[in-house]
């Protein structure tokens, strides 16, 4: 998707130069764009026929990463601990035909993940709930990543 924009902005660039309009150019970005978000709601009703539950959470979910993928506090940090997260995503993904989860399972994974991607966002330590807990009740330490990881063995005991 970066090459994509990196080449329509180049041809933007060259009928600039050329003195034609840049009304061209945003028409046909604006197209493309329509393109795309028909393509993406015939796709996610195709998507939705059956079962829809799993498949709302896993879009809400995608949108909420979207959303927490702009600003991290740190960029390389917030990529590597994703980085499980997305794999679990596509295992899902690939094993939900042959293997589905109650959609008890897919909500507790759902709040699991999202509580993940916001630890991954501010990173464990400087969770902005629970700095002011700390501070409030005299805490030692933020304890974010310690709930996370009880809420991991919590979570996990009913899907599996």
């Amino acid at each position: 998707m970066k090459y994509l924009f990196i080449w329509l902005h180049r041809i933007c660039m060259r009928m600039w130069a050329m003195g034609e309009a840049c009304w061209s150019c945003a028409i046909m970005l604006a197209d493309m764009f329509i393109n795309f978000i028909s393509f993406w709601i015939d796709t996610m009703l195709k998507f939705l026929e059956k079962d829809p539950y799993p498949k709302v959470l896993l879009f809400l979910f995608t949108i909420f990463w979207l959303f927490m993928a702009i600003s991290p506090r740190y960029r390389l940090v917030w990529m590597i601990e994703n980085l499980l997260t997305i794999l679990v995503i596509v295992l899902l993904i690939s094993t939900y035909k042959k293997f589905r989860f109650s959609n008890f399972s897919y909500t507790l994974l759902f709040g699991f993940l999202i509580l993940h991607v916001i630890g991954s966002y501010y990173t464990y330590t400087a969770m902005p709930l629970f700095d002011w807990l700390k501070e409030t009740f005299d805490l030692s330490r933020n304890h974010y990543d310690r709930v996370i990881h009880f809420l991991f063995g919590f979570v996990f005991f009913f899907p599996l």
